[in-house]
């Protein structure tokens, strides 16, 4: 039997999610995201319970969707997925040149994401959630050119994202000259790894 395709969603339903979303944007501004609730939210949006639980079943769901929007935007997956790919050598004009970088890169101050990129109790969050997203893509290539068994993989993975995100947190999302000189410098530092791991199998 197959698999109904999911249905597009109208402008009007895009709308309310997006109004559901700033407003949990703007509150993670404001206090711990933990203790925000359905409640809380829906004053924020000027929407009902019955209105939310027709796009959402929880906060948390609202985050995923939230954060899905931020790492599309921000490329966050593809910088991932950039040093993985530093397997091979590194070419420095392809990190500095602005033309070639995911679309969403070629922003300066992390645009409307700022908020959520830069809060400390975000990163688990944000991390856990490109983990999810790129694992079943990422983990792969990792046991195949690195020779690495799963585990061994998806723990290297889980460094390459907390560590790159962290970097990029401390340089405050800015993506200038030194911005562009660390992606550089990550992806060397990820090929000579990879490299010297390969050598050993």
């Amino acid at each position: 039997m197959e698999k109904e395709a999911p249905q597009k969603k109208n402008r009007r339903s895009l709308e309310t999610e997006t109004t559901i979303k700033d407003a949990l944007l703007r509150l993670i501004e404001k206090q711990a995201y933990e203790d925000i609730n359905v409640s809380m939210l829906c004053r924020e949006a000027g929407l009902s319970r019955g209105t939310f639980y027709l796009h959402y079943t929880h906060v948390d769901e609202v985050l995923n969707a939230l954060i899905d929007d931020a790492i599309i935007a921000e490329g966050l997956d593809e910088r991932t997925m950039a040093l993985v790919e530093a397997l091979d050598p590194p070419s420095t004009p392809a990190l500095r040149s602005e033309d070639r970088l995911p679309q969403g890169e070629q922003q300066t101050d992390g645009g409307k994401y700022r908020v959520l990129l830069m809060n400390g109790q975000m990163g688990h969050h944000i991390n856990r959630r490109i983990f999810a997203r790129e694992q079943d893509k990422v983990i792969p290539v990792l046991m195949k050119r690195a020779g690495l068994d799963q585990e061994e993989a998806e723990l290297l993975y889980r460094f390459i994202i907390y560590g790159s995100y962290r970097v990029n947190r401390k340089l405050g999302w800015q993506k200038d000259e030194r911005w562009y000189r660390l992606q550089e410098l990550m992806s060397e530092f990820c090929y000579g790894g990879f490299r010297r791991i390969s050598r050993r199998r």
